[in-house]
């Protein structure tokens, strides 16, 4: 459990990689099996107060996993510039069996609140996002709920959200998508 910590202000000067939380095997071979020795497991990410990052809370080739409760402010490109990361509250990269529940995200520039996405090896997408909940997050309203850029595939659920917007393209065949309420069309 990762919880009830107050981080701020991860400006980094030379253009690395920096967020508020990182869990996971980054660079992982990651595998659409999600092999136990291969990925993070059994976490929890809750009740932390992140301010002033570039991404506040980034997991990759992890499973069964919950990140909830937490409250992200000043998400922003002009942290770590260049570093090739996404601005966005809450990151996945390859990850199974996750819930993302009940946080608030403030983000600002051109960035998105929840971002989930497949891993990446040598160019290749694989390690899709399996079978996760996305619900009763609040995201300011110049904020996006995306990332389902690539299929993900099992039982996905995205209820109860407020703010921002939602971009599915390609998504799984069991997604459902209800009592959202999105300040800006459905893409």
């Amino acid at each position: 459990i990762i919880a009830n910590n107050n981080i701020s202000q991860i400006n980094n000067t030379n253009s690395n990689p920096y967020w508020g939380i990182g869990i996971g095997v980054a660079g992982a071979n990651y595998s659409d099996a999600f092999p136990d020795g291969q990925v993070a497991q059994d976490f929890v990410i809750e009740g932390n107060i992140i301010s002033g990052a570039r991404q506040g809370i980034h997991v990759e080739a992890a499973k069964n996993f919950t990140i909830q409760n937490n409250t992200l402010s000043e998400i922003s490109n002009l942290y770590s510039p260049n570093s090739g990361l996404e601005t966005a509250g809450i990151v996945t990269y390859g990850t199974a069996q996750f819930t993302i529940d009940n946080n608030t995200i403030y983000r600002q520039d051109n960035g998105r609140g929840i971002f989930i996405n497949p891993g990446a090896v040598s160019g290749q997408y694989v390690g899709l996002p399996t079978n996760f909940t996305v619900n009763g997050n609040t995201m300011n309203d110049l904020s996006t709920l995306s990332g389902f850029d690539w299929s993900t595939t099992g039982t996905v659920n995205i209820t109860n959200n407020t703010g921002g917007s939602m971009n599915v393209t390609g998504g799984p065949s069991g997604m459902t998508v209800a009592n959202n309420v999105w300040t800006s069309p459905f893409d």
